[in-house]
């Protein structure tokens, strides 16, 4: 299980072995961050992405929720302004769309956590509409209810997932 103090990474080597990025995810800010080498750093500056595209370069963002809520309460909308700020001008690219997910704990039954995991999403997307300008058509968003746990902590297992794709 997750807790405030842990992370998940993913390392990207060259075709020679040698590590070029390294990405983690923490999940007491449900950050996604990047490590690189710094003195590949110099060099990628001022770069946009590899492969051309016009992604953002902090794709992934995760909101948590109180218990039985969906509205954002102040930690997440810090988080979010937080994101936003990082973002800067590449909030709503031509190309590719938003993807929210949202997520509830086990407690409950499953038709009330369906409802309230849309909720979440919706006031996430509602966010992203209102403060970031993108486009509702940009925007996808469902609600898995429970059925996608990150871990066995409830409390973040009552999320919304923001995704680039």
């Amino acid at each position: 299980c997750l807790d405030n103090t842990a992370t998940a990474t993913a390392v990207l080597r060259d075709p020679e072995g040698a590590e070029v990025r390294r990405y983690g995810l923490s999940a007491a800010s449900g950050w996604t961050f990047t490590m690189l080498p710094l003195d590949l750093l110099a060099g990628l500056l001022n770069r946009g992405a590899a492969d051309g595209s016009d992604w953002p370069t902090s794709t992934s963002m995760w909101v948590h929720f109180d218990h039985a809520a969906s509205d954002l309460n102040r930690e997440a909308l810090d988080a979010l302004d937080g994101w936003a700020k990082a973002l800067g001008d590449k909030a709503g690219p031509g190309t590719g769309r938003w993807q929210v997910t949202g997520h509830t704990d086990t407690s409950g039954n499953p038709v009330t956590n369906k409802a309230l995991s849309q909720e979440r999403a919706e006031a996430v997307a509602a966010w992203l509409r209102t403060r970031m300008g993108v486009a509702p058509k940009s925007v996808e968003v469902r609600g898995m209810g429970s059925g996608a746990p990150c871990c066995e902590d409830d409390g973040l297992n009552r999320r919304v997932e923001v995704l680039w794709v």
